[in-house]
């Protein structure tokens, strides 16, 4: 117990952050970038408090995802999600108003979406609000969801590098539930192929994602730069389905990839949905007594055994959480590595929606400011983002 306690403090120290300059640098070497995180779009948000099948549900599922944003616009809600609920249609558009405004103001080089794209209960919600039950049907309006949701970011960037992560919610097939080389990875491949500007990274992409959700890409702001996304959804102790064989797989490529940029003298940002360490919300309900993990302790120690032998890791991307942290990931070989976790757009916690910009050194990939922009879910529900706004801390006593 002592040892998981230690392992705690080690690996959560958490810091609330604003903007904060980590160190020094010159404005002519930073670039910056956008990351977005836990959307959790719920498409039938119009339909809660309806009893049986909705009128709004029925025309989505009629209509191309090409047409959804007429039928919102002309049938839908107009308030912000509220509270404890997931995102909506004005939420979701306002977000990426608010984005783009930033990204044009920061000249942001690319975009992060680190997962989660779907809203909780999705199968549930589909089944009351349409009165489908089937498989085929469901799938097929899952489909179509992130198609809309892809091209609402296509729309809103459209010059910009997008580099989605996979999340537990991102699956036809359930919460926490990869299906490697299946019928989801291989759709997402074909849909989010269009994020990808350089020819090169697209065909990485299309390579390697259907495996298990992983790729790797050379960012746009120089060819010493490399960005590797994982799916750590298959090492988590929630996991559905055993994923042993497609777990180590990702991890033995994780190496390769390492390597490769060692020889290649590059820098690299390491991006994943679910962070490495202790569940601390979990394990504060279990009063210390238990201390509940992300991920499968096997995996755990192997992803460490990897990293500590490469100093070039600039930095680690995460979510899940729903709220914006600095853990300290600690490697005795190489120190300490800084883990960025981004908030959630989603409010079903109770926080207020944001989102982060990141500014990092061309010239080594080191952060060295980061601002974090949100928009506040309380009486007025208004649709102004604002600057490190004070974000409500999640509460899943909800």
């Amino acid at each position: 117990m002592k040892k998981n306690i230690i392992h705690l403090l080690q690996m959560l120290v958490l810091f609330i952050i604003g903007s904060s300059s980590l160190y020094a640098a010159e404005t002519a070497s930073v670039a910056t970038f956008i990351s977005v995180a836990d959307i959790h779009f719920d498409p039938l948000s119009d339909c809660r408090h309806t009893h049986g099948t909705c009128q709004i549900a029925t025309r989505l599922r009629q209509a191309s995802y090409q047409n959804w944003d007429a039928i919102y616009e002309k049938y839908g809600k107009k308030d912000l999600s509220f509270a404890y609920e997931d995102a909506n249609y004005p939420l979701l558009k306002s977000s990426l108003i608010a984005m783009q405004a930033v990204a044009k103001e920061k000249n942001a080089g690319f975009v992060m979406i680190m997962g989660d794209f779907l809203g909780h209960d999705f199968r549930n919600e589909y089944k009351q609000y349409t009165g489908d039950r089937t498989r085929a049907g469901y799938e097929a309006f899952v489909k179509k969801t992130y198609q809309f949701i892809t091209n609402e970011f296509v729309q809103t960037f459209p010059t910009l590098n997008i580099y989605p992560v996979v999340g537990n919610n991102d699956s036809y097939t359930g919460d926490y539930d990869t299906v490697p080389h299946g019928k989801f990875l291989q759709d997402m491949t074909e849909i989010w192929s269009v994020f990808f500007k350089d020819k090169s990274n697209q065909e990485s992409f299309k390579r390697n994602f259907p495996k298990a959700g992983y790729y790797a890409v050379d960012l746009p702001s120089g060819e010493k730069q490399k960005l590797i996304v994982l799916n750590s959804v298959i090492f988590s102790t929630s996991a559905l389905k055993p994923t042993k064989q497609a777990s180590l797989e990702q991890l033995d490529w994780l190496d390769q990839e390492l390597t490769e940029t060692t020889k290649n003298d590059q820098s690299v940002l390491l991006a994943y949905h679910i962070p490495v360490g202790v569940d601390i919300f979990s394990t504060f309900e279990f009063k210390f007594n238990k201390i509940n993990e992300f991920w499968k302790s096997a995996y755990t120690s192997r992803f460490e055994n990897i990293l500590k032998q490469f100093k070039n890791i600039a930095a680690l991307l995460c979510a899940h959480i729903h709220i914006d942290t600095l853990q300290a990931f600690g490697l005795r070989t190489v120190g300490h590595v800084p883990v960025y976790i981004t908030p959630s757009i989603s409010p079903i916690f109770g926080n207020n929606p944001a989102f982060k910009v990141f500014f990092y050194d061309v010239r080594t990939l080191r952060i060295v400011d980061t601002d974090t922009y949100s928009v506040s879910i309380g009486d007025k529900n208004t649709h102004q983002w604002k600057k490190n706004l004070v974000l409500l801390a999640p509460n899943r006593q909800k």
